[in-house]
């Protein structure tokens, strides 16, 4: 769990950082901060967005391979009964 609370700050660290530089802007007015929190909130709210569609298409895929028991089983009981028979 630490780990993955690591990635998560870092990436929001690092896009935070890029988004600063993205504004060229070094955050010392009071404007300069509220037009970066607004872009970076923003952009965190995007991540979410893009994070919650991705999520959501993968678990709509089926993941599990096709098989059916039912045609299992009946082979299966066709060979022991085949073998078993005449020795």
């Amino acid at each position: 769990m630490k780990k993955i609370l690591f990635f998560i700050v870092v990436f929001l660290v690092v896009g935070g950082y890029m988004i600063k530089n993205s504004l060229d802007t070094d955050l010392e007015t009071k404007e300069e901060k509220i037009t970066f929190a607004k872009e970076f909130f923003n952009w965190v709210k995007g991540v979410g967005g893009n994070t919650k569609d991705v999520v959501g298409y993968a678990t709509q895929k089926n993941w599990l391979p096709d098989v059916n028991d039912t045609d299992n089983n009946t082979e299966d009981n066709n060979v022991n009964e085949d073998n078993g028979g005449d020795d």
